[in-house]
């Protein structure tokens, strides 16, 4: 039979506390995109993606203003613990997790607000933390505040940057689209705001590579396979390539074209992720063979982003591959006559800048990357003027060159370069090139890749630009604005509410239950309590002064074994509890 002792069961229900801020400037940093990792923000760990949003506080008007955002999913890229390189989880998932990016634009950005008390007309946002995001312009110090909530209730901006349909991409001051169908996938049509002319003729991968030899098992062991003279480019069709071994000649024909449904699209308010596949078919009589290379481009509003790589894994038995150059780059059309070539640093003979019009034919100007320039940040850009077919339009690029610099077996070091041209054997129409090349690369490891550790932004301008507010642009943006977060909590100033009518509503011999009506954050309103905290007396409550001694005085139920003690309900829910 159940011990008669008289307990006193005492529930509370406990509150969620805050922090404070100070106020700071804003800053203008309007073509910065600003990238906050989900490992910045653990409390919004495993959060529903739907549920973020990302607000500015504007203290001229103490208002909050929803920014365009966007989180693009992201995931490890293999079981390896000490390998943190990630990859684009093209089929996304639900949950924020360490490697998601959450992107809005600096522009956007605004005050800091002023105390912890300072937070959006939104009860479900104030039970969780926010993140106050602070970006910070390194050229004078300035900063500017975004804050990312959860929240089901938050509105959410209406404001798009950028756009994508039929694999063309509007963005606020440009618009391109791409080679579909069969062709290289890469951007072949580039028109600037303003304007509505096409500029580019396409962007390009081209290699010339001077000696190929491969192992070939003629039944009789493996012999090497030579060929030489051979070019590599995006739009090559059939191209022939002869391999020799003594008088024995393979003739095997190349193609490349883009698979089509191998195209990944991620297209948000902010930003585009694009990844296309080239494919290199080569085929011989009973046999195909396909290399294919991966390509991302990431597309904001007013920039692009291009990382190049090219992948030469064209198998294990590849033992020699020299290559004369190899060459990243965007060629223009006919409409760019007359357009102005900016270069810093970029020389030929005594002149810097030129005019794209083949006059004098084949110019051109070359910024040799020497041992100080690589690492580092370079720019060059293309400027409207009167007489050629872009007006009151722009583009300037910033090459940023990463890792150690690749010095080729020659004395040729790379170089970005302007190519003022006569014309091209894959393409009459180019009237102007620009890109990076790398001289004279040899290579005798079996199944390598070719990939550089650098990045080309280009943005783009609805007005002719000088080589002076160019410069000015690189001066600005060639140094990354600096992020810092912290966690903050909404200050809880009302009690919740006294639980009035603890009750025991069934017992047995070695059990109690207990039922209550679940309180308030706010007294019996505001949202759900944070937690519970039960306490119990052997003494009865008259023997003390008073609630609060009885409350501290009475014992903790960390000796005693419960059911499951439930989170706080919704105001004025019945909720219960089995003690045994």
């Amino acid at each position: 039979m159940m011990k008669k002792i008289q307990i006193l069961f005492i529930l509370v229900a406990v509150g969620i506390l805050g922090l404070t801020a100070t106020s700071q400037a804003q800053f203008d940093r309007s073509l910065d995109p600003v990238i906050v990792y989900g490992s910045k923000c653990t409390s919004l760990r495993n959060t529903p993606i739907a549920d973020l949003k990302v607000y500015s506080f504007h203290s001229a008007t103490s208002n909050w203003i929803p920014i365009p955002f966007q989180v693009d999913h992201f995931k490890k890229a293999n079981d390896v613990p000490t390998d943190s390189t990630k990859v684009i989880d093209w089929e996304g998932h639900k949950n924020l997790n360490d490697f998601d990016e959450i992107v809005f634009m600096a522009k956007d950005m605004g005050q800091k607000a002023p105390d912890a008390l300072t937070w959006p007309n939104d009860e479900a946002s104030r039970t969780k933390q926010r993140y106050e995001v602070v970006c910070t312009d390194p050229s004078n110090g300035s900063t500017a505040y975004a804050y990312i909530y959860s929240s089901t209730t938050l509105p959410l901006s209406s404001v798009s940057y950028v756009t994508y349909k039929n694999d063309r991409i509007k963005g606020e001051t440009y618009g391109i689209a791409h080679h579909s169908e069969v062709a290289s996938g890469f951007p072949d049509s580039l028109a600037i705001l303003g304007n509505n002319v096409d500029i580019l003729d396409s962007w390009r991968i081209r290699a010339k590579i001077d000696k190929l030899v491969i192992s070939a098992d003629l039944g009789f062991g493996k012999v090497p396979f030579a060929a030489t003279k051979i070019s590599f480019s995006e739009r090559m069709k059939n191209t022939e390539i002869k391999l020799s071994y003594g008088f024995i000649t393979v003739t095997v024909f190349a193609t490349a074209f883009h698979e089509t449904d191998a195209l990944k699209i991620k297209s948000g308010s902010v930003r585009v992720l694009r990844e296309h596949i080239l494919a290199v078919e080569f085929k011989t009589t009973g046999l195909i063979d396909t290399s294919r290379i991966p390509i991302t481009t990431i597309y904001y509003g007013k920039s692009i982003d291009f990382k190049p790589s090219f992948g030469l894994n064209i198998g294990g038995d590849v033992q020699e591959l020299d290559l004369e150059y190899i060459e990243f780059s965007q060629g223009f059309n006919s409409q760019s006559m007359q357009v102005k070539f900016f270069g810093n640093g970029f020389v030929s003979g005594t002149a810097q800048d030129s005019l794209i019009n083949k006059s004098p034919e084949n110019t051109i100007f070359k910024k040799v990357l020497s041992a100080t320039d690589w690492p580092g940040k370079h720019w060059y850009g293309f400027s409207g003027a009167a007489g050629s077919s872009i007006n009151n339009a722009s583009f300037f690029s910033i090459c940023e060159l990463n890792g150690e610099r690749i010095i080729p077996n020659t004395s040729l070091p790379p170089a970005l370069f302007y190519y003022d041209y006569k014309n091209d054997a894959d393409d009459a129409a180019i009237y102007g090139i620009s890109g990076l090349r790398i001289y004279d690369w040899k290579k005798k490891t079996t199944n390598d890749a070719f990939e550089i550790n650098s990045r080309f932004r280009s943005y783009y301008l609805p007005q002719n630009s000088k080589r002076s507010e160019m410069q000015a642009l690189f001066n600005k943006y060639s140094l990354p604005t600096t992020l810092t977060f912290s966690s903050q909590i909404y200050p809880d100033l009302v009690k919740p509410g006294v639980v009035t009518d603890l009750r025991i509503v069934a017992r047995t011999d070695t059990s109690v239950t207990l039922a209550w009506t679940a309180p308030g954050d706010d007294g019996y309103a505001g949202g759900k309590a944070k937690s519970y905290i039960v306490r119990y007396s052997a003494v009865a409550p008259t023997d003390m002064t008073g609630p609060d001694n009885a409350w501290w005085n009475a014992t903790t139920t960390q000796n005693i074994h419960w059911t499951l003690l439930p989170a706080p309900a919704d105001p004025g829910t019945q909720q219960t509890l089995t003690i045994m």
